[in-house]
């Protein structure tokens, strides 16, 4: 009778690898699950392929960027999340580390309601304005002002009151008039978009539509030292703080090891890797290496060698005839 006789069917193996599994939901394979799931870049739109610090909602978990760095993407579109509102993603410059956004919804029809809230990116410790931004000023609840006239803002004011709204380029201008209006709203926009309202060049929807620059700040060093230990960029949330995520468990900032590349699927999938025993029915018993603790490496069938890699060590195993 031949060993394989012996040998537990492939059903049997099935379930026991599948229990172990289930007994260790944080590791695939050996693999601490972040490490597993953040292992590559995500396409969005016209914005290409996107890296850390950002993560796209839906491709990507939220553990693989920072909180706020999140992107939404639908066919061309990015849009994300920042300050309890939406704004497109209009370019992204990873050289300078350059987000230019806008407001979703402009004022150009008058069908959306006009901004009540102060809302600087300043208010993030990830964002800033660049040099190239300028900062309007949005005068609600006014009585009609002859000296403003040319500077109406279209929105829609919710509770239907019949008041006026105006935007102003000029701080001392709007500084004249602020006392006769119910509140003001800043807002930023390009430098370039603020001089042709000033000039009256360019309306206010067409100027908010231009979007404005934000420079973003995330700990690149840190990402880079992570990388070339062998591991992978993520975020740990509950400690609100960047992480090293490695094959077998997070680390601060670079894995404490070197990380093994994976091996590519096709390897093993090859014809010179279908070889006796190919198959759980064909193995004999000292053969079966539970993917769990092992990665095999290569195979030698001139000199019967295994070698594979442990969670632990690298060690070889030699079969025998």
């Amino acid at each position: 009778m031949h060993l394989k006789d012996f040998f537990p069917s492939s059903l049997v193996i099935s379930l026991f690898i599948s229990i172990l599994s289930h007994a260790f939901p944080k590791y695939v394979c050996g693999i601490d699950f972040r490490y597993a799931t953040c292992n590559s870049s995500a396409e969005c739109g016209r914005l290409g392929k996107i890296h850390y610090p950002f993560w796209v909602n839906g491709s990507q978990p939220w553990y693989c960027g920072y909180p706020s760095f999140g992107l939404n993407c639908h066919k061309d579109e990015a849009t994300m999340w920042i300050l309890s509102e939406f704004f497109h993603v209009i370019d992204m410059d990873s050289s300078t580390q350059t987000l230019k956004i806008a407001r979703i919804h402009e004022p150009s029809t008058g069908s959306i309601a006009c901004p009540y809230f102060n809302r600087s990116m300043d208010q993030i410790a990830s964002f800033s304005y660049t040099s190239d931004v300028e900062i309007i000023s949005v005068l609600h609840d006014c009585p009609l002002i002859k000296g403003l006239s040319s500077y109406k803002y279209p929105c829609a004011v919710v509770n239907n009151k019949q008041s006026h709204s105006y935007f102003v380029a000029n701080t001392s201008l709007a500084s004249r008039y602020r006392s006769r209006c119910g509140y003001s709203v800043l807002l930023p926009v390009l430098a370039s978009a603020a001089e042709g309202l000033a000039k009256g060049s360019l309306d206010v929807g067409l100027a908010l539509s231009k979007g404005f620059e934000v420079k973003w700040t995330a700990n690149e060093t840190q990402c880079e030292g992570c990388m070339e230990s062998g591991g992978r960029c993520g975020y740990d949330w509950n400690l609100n703080t960047p992480s090293c995520f490695c094959r077998d468990r997070p680390y601060p900032e670079s894995c404490s090891r070197p990380q093994v590349p994976a091996i590519p699927p096709t390897a093993l999938d090859s014809p010179r890797s279908r070889m006796y025993p190919s198959s759980s029915n064909d193995f004999y018993p000292s053969f079966f290496l539970c993917c769990l603790f092992y990665y095999a490496i290569e195979t030698s069938a001139a000199i019967h060698l295994i070698h594979v890699f442990s969670t632990q060590s690298s060690i070889q195993l030699f079969g025998c005839t």
